[in-house]
């Protein structure tokens, strides 16, 4: 190798999480981070000594209009640093403007908000059973009312009460077997005490099966009920880009990233383009990457992040706090994306790394070192479910919301109720 190729370099590198974490002053600047320690381990083997510098802007950059580039990416274009330590996503004008290694990683973009606070279930008092359950409740009964009714019906007719007028109307015995009906069914399935005595065995046998019945259920939905009311729900804000585009929650994305190229090739209508009603307009925001992460952190907007960052993200929130803070939606927003070195156009640098990063991408060591950094993105990357925060959590006030409010539409359709009954027996007494 040449004398002048084994000069010191000049690196470029920027903070990317979890890529590239830069620490100390701007004349000692130190990386650290698993594609750090990937540059670090190519450039010892090539045998090149290094310094990294930052640009003035502390951004990655832009292409201007004319032809100029900014942040990083303008210190390797103008000639005052050999590469970027980072690795970037290889868009069409990084490919036009400069050399690019061989791929280190695949990544893609997604978007990540605060994951909600729990709330209380008002409608846990009917959760306990699934809603096909209590259909076949229902339909139960109804079929054992019906069937008590008629059993009831035939046995009075077979066996008349003692002291029971035997010209009395077929009507009134009726009215009399459906209130004991309804007291056997509907009552018992209540937990309700009934005081009456069935009468004759056809009676006995199907009351008694009743009674089982309902003790079986009643004693489940009680056990089950006291976990529906304790666990409360999870409301995600959205799930989808479909579901974004129809809130107002607004979005930031980084200036320059794949979004920016991504939204502007999406069709009109698709949930893509509609998401760009959502975008926070100001540049300096959207390029100010500290401000981006404070406001995801603190659910002040949504955010379009690459998901091995967001990974990142995920595993110093679950170290620190124990449990996850942030979620993503389930697809992508840009699907895998190849992310790699950046060296001047025509640089010689290009064809001393890429055998190298060919190697040790095709070893595993590349990925090794990505999940030796982020052993605990796991816990947060999959589907957003409850979680323990393991602290012992008391009933509140809220988790009691439904059932007060079933208790008190009850008492609103008793008096109701009573209402009517005093209104028409006014009426019947006044026609008398």
């Amino acid at each position: 190798m040449a004398a002048e190729d084994l000069r010191c370099l000049v690196v470029g590198v920027e903070i990317w999480l979890p890529q590239v974490e830069v620490l100390g002053p701007d004349d000692n600047l130190q990386a650290v981070g698993y594609i750090a320690g990937v540059l670090k381990i190519i450039l010892n083997h090539l045998g090149y000594c290094y310094t990294f510098v930052r640009s003035p802007d502390r951004a990655y950059g832009l292409r201007q209009p004319n032809g100029t580039w900014t942040g990083l990416n303008g210190l390797v274009h103008r000639g005052e640093a050999d590469l970027i330590g980072v690795a970037q996503w290889v868009t069409e004008e990084r490919f036009e403007d400069f050399s690019v290694s061989e791929y280190l990683l695949l990544s893609s973009l997604t978007v990540a908000h605060k994951r909600p606070s729990l709330q209380p279930d008002m409608a846990g008092f009917v959760k306990p059973f699934d809603p096909l359950v209590w259909l076949l409740l229902l339909v139960s009964l109804v079929v054992v009312l019906g069937a008590a009714v008629c059993v009831r019906w035939h046995f009075n007719r077979l066996a008349p009460r003692e002291g029971a007028d035997k010209k009395q109307d077929s009507f009134r015995e009726l009215q009399l077997v459906a209130k004991d009906s309804v007291a056997w069914t509907v009552d018992v399935l209540l937990s309700q005490s009934v005081n009456l005595q069935p009468r004759g065995d056809s009676v006995r046998v199907i009351s008694c099966l009743w009674l089982l019945t309902t003790l079986i259920l009643a004693t489940v939905y009680r056990a089950n009920l006291k976990a529906m009311l304790i666990l409360p729900k999870l409301s995600l804000p959205f799930d989808s880009l479909e579901s974004l585009a129809d809130t107002d929650i607004a979005v930031w994305a980084t200036t320059g990233s794949l979004f920016k190229e991504a939204l502007e090739n999406a069709p009109e209508g698709l949930p893509l383009r509609r998401v760009e009603k959502n975008l926070i307009k100001n540049e300096d925001m959207r390029s100010d990457v500290k401000f981006g992460l404070a406001g995801l952190l603190n659910g002040d907007f949504a955010a379009v992040i690459p998901r091995m960052s967001l990974e990142s993200i995920m595993h110093y929130s679950f170290s620190q706090k124990g449990y996850c803070g942030i979620y993503a939606i389930r697809s992508d927003v840009v699907t895998s994306s190849s992310m790699s070195f950046v060296f001047a156009k025509g640089s010689p640098l290009k064809g001393q790394f890429d055998p190298v990063i060919r190697r040790l991408r095709e070893s595993g060591i590349i990925e090794h070192l990505y999940k030796k950094q982020l052993m605990n993105a796991s816990d947060c990357s999959g589907r957003v479910v409850l979680q323990s925060l393991g602290e012992l959590r008391p009933l509140a006030l809220g988790d009691f919301h439904g059932v007060l409010m079933l208790y008190a539409g009850g008492v609103a359709l008793a008096t109701m109720s009573f209402g009517l009954e005093s209104l028409l027996g006014r009426l019947s007494r006044d026609l008398s």
